[in-house]
């Protein structure tokens, strides 16, 4: 992860209602940020300092995400927000999206992604 570049996964319905989750390096620190965005609001929800690459976790349910970096929770979301119950959108589901993002060209390497079905 260069300085100044933001990577991580964004749970997404649409451009008006996404969850960002991730990774930013400023000053030899690691910054792991929940950024919401629900219609006109865009906020930090939730942020931790690493001085190590922290694996990023979510874990989902029927009423909320919860937002992990390592085993520390760093926020969580009502899932509403990212459904047609909240009125945005005719989509029925959020979609999970790796994305990078650097104003100074640097770079971001996944170095994998998995998913598991809750049993429940």
């Amino acid at each position: 992860l260069s300085e100044d570049t933001e990577a991580g996964v964004s749970l997404y319905s649409n451009p008006s209602a996404h969850y960002d989750f991730f990774l930013k390096k400023e000053n030899d620190r690691i910054r792991a940020v929940l950024r919401k965005t629900v219609g006109d609001m865009c906020f930090v929800a939730g942020e931790a300092f690493f001085d190590h690459l922290p694996k990023l976790r979510i874990i989902a349910d029927r009423l909320q995400y919860r937002f992990f970096a390592d085993d520390r929770e760093i926020a969580s979301a009502e899932t509403r927000f990212l459904s047609t119950e909240a009125g945005i959108s005719a989509f029925t589901g959020a979609m999970f999206a790796l994305y990078a993002v650097s104003e100074s060209g640097g770079k971001a390497k996944f170095d994998y992604f998995s998913y598991e079905k809750n049993p429940d």
